[in-house]
């Protein structure tokens, strides 16, 4: 259950990344902040948040290799740090996918 309210999280997330995108390349109340635009600003801000997301991944993972090496021989221990890592390989999965997908988004709805 938790899984599918990420999952649909993601999803609102992207959909208004998407609606923001498509509606700076269609010529839609370009919303300024300087010399930026208010896309450019989310863009810059959602790539920030992943590159953080991405970084804790990494010390969730390492975290949970150092909680493996020192369960010993305890199975519930050794369980608990697979999942962990298991976990953790999926987020950082998450975060280079999700990194990907708006190089994509960025790339489609571009001004020239």
């Amino acid at each position: 259950m938790k899984f599918i309210k990420i999952v649909l999280f993601s999803f609102f997330i992207v959909a208004i990344v998407v609606i923001l995108l498509s509606a700076s390349s269609a010529g839609a109340a370009s919303f300024s902040i300087g010399d930026k635009l208010v896309v450019d600003i989310v863009n810059d801000l959602i790539l920030v948040i992943l590159s953080y997301m991405g970084k804790i991944a990494l010390f969730i993972l390492m975290f949970g290799g150092i909680l493996y090496v020192v369960s010993g021989s305890n199975p519930q221990a050794q369980e608990k740090a697979k999942k962990t890592v298991t976990f953790a390989i999926l987020g950082l999965m998450l975060v280079l996918i999700s990194y990907a997908f708006l190089g994509v988004l960025d790339s489609i709805f571009a001004q020239p």
